[in-house]
């Protein structure tokens, strides 16, 4: 496919999406590759500006409206940085992040190329700007195979503006929303302004995840999106105790470069993890480590050894998993995980 083909040619592209794409000035794969839409939901009012406010969106852009087989993924597009869209997430969107984390840095065949420094992508969402926890207006951050970010403010605290919830996956600075502690960022014209947003925060954890893959990527063979989400998540800085009204719904805590460049992660540990070993909203929030993703069995005893809680699910790996357990009354209880041959445990109090 060429650059300058029109956007109608693109598999996937109907009318209605091609005068959506149109009214942003986006006629081309070439257009598509220079620019993004503004902070609309409503395709209808926005207009074009230069992508280097909002990241790398192209590659997503491509993949959305593409044939995979007839997509080439170069070998530098591992990470995708991209805005929250908020218009919903289709299967066929759904589709083609998968296609993206699974064949990034790889032929067709899904085999590692010999100068790639991972094994897949990874793509992170900007959770959106609209202070609900609606996973809905985030679409597709709430998507559980992208990585998912929320603002947090130079204090810590939630920025204002910055949407929330259990599908969060880690925070980072996205700026007050005026004034002092702003984030000074490239805006269109060329030139730089003070911004504030979680199109702040979202590059911040991309350039985070761009310096741990040079650290372990490059040294080692195998490299997979999940090490990386694990290093990640495991580093950052945990902003609970700032945010008691939004306990568990930032994610893993505030993005730490120096922590994750130090930070070591074996392949023999399994890991099983809490986020909220004191549940009080009736969510019961955690993630597990590679080893451990797959069909789960998850059972909860309460203090007796009575069985409560019984249902096997999906879990994917250093994706955050919420269990309703809002019907089991306060007291002590222990989650038992099955998966892969192992079985874990760990103890939480309801309230």
């Amino acid at each position: 496919m060429e650059l300058g083909e029109p956007i109608t040619s693109i598999k996937g592209i109907g009318p209605r999406r091609a005068e959506a794409l149109g009214k942003l000035g986006l006629f081309s794969l070439r257009d598509l590759l220079y620019f993004a839409p503004r902070e609309y939901q409503d395709f209808s009012a926005a207009t074009p500006i230069c992508a280097a406010a909002h990241g790398a969106l192209a590659a997503l852009h491509v993949l959305l409206v593409s044939e995979p087989k007839h997509v080439h993924i170069r070998r530098g597009m591992e990470i995708t940085t991209v805005r929250a869209l908020g218009f919903g997430t289709d299967p066929a969107d759904k589709a083609a992040i998968d296609y993206f984390i699974k064949y990034a840095g790889c032929d067709n065949d899904g085999n590692q190329l010999p100068d790639s420094p991972m094994k897949g992508g990874i793509v992170i969402f900007a959770a959106g700007n609209d202070n609900v926890s609606n996973p809905g207006t985030a679409s597709p951050a709430d998507y559980d195979a992208v990585v998912s970010v929320a603002a947090i403010a130079p204090d810590y605290t939630k920025a204002s503006y910055s949407n929330y919830g259990s599908y969060i996956d880690i925070s980072a600075p996205g700026g007050n929303l005026n004034g002092n502690g702003m984030v000074y960022s490239t805006i269109h014209n060329s030139s730089y302004g003070d911004m504030s947003g979680t199109s702040m925060a979202c590059p911040m954890v991309s350039g985070v995840a761009a310096l741990v893959i040079q650290k372990y990527g490059l040294n080692e063979r195998g490299f997979t999106p999940d090490r990386l989400k694990e290093i990640l998540f495991k580093s950052a800085y945990d902003v609970d105790n700032y945010n008691p009204k939004y306990a568990g719904q930032l994610g893993y805590g505030c993005v730490d470069a120096t922590a994750a460049l130090g930070i070591e992660v074996t392949d023999e540990m399994p890991t099983l993890t809490l986020k909220n070993s004191k549940v009080s909203d009736g969510n019961l929030l955690f993630w597990v480590n590679y080893q451990l993703a797959g069909n789960a069995r998850i059972i909860i005893y309460n203090s007796t050894g009575g069985k409560v809680f019984d249902s096997k699910r999906g879990v994917m790996a250093m994706s955050i998993t919420t269990i309703d357990v809002s019907k089991l009354a306060a007291g002590y209880y222990t989650m038992e995980y099955q998966c892969n041959g192992r079985t874990m445990k760990q103890n939480f109090i309801k309230y």
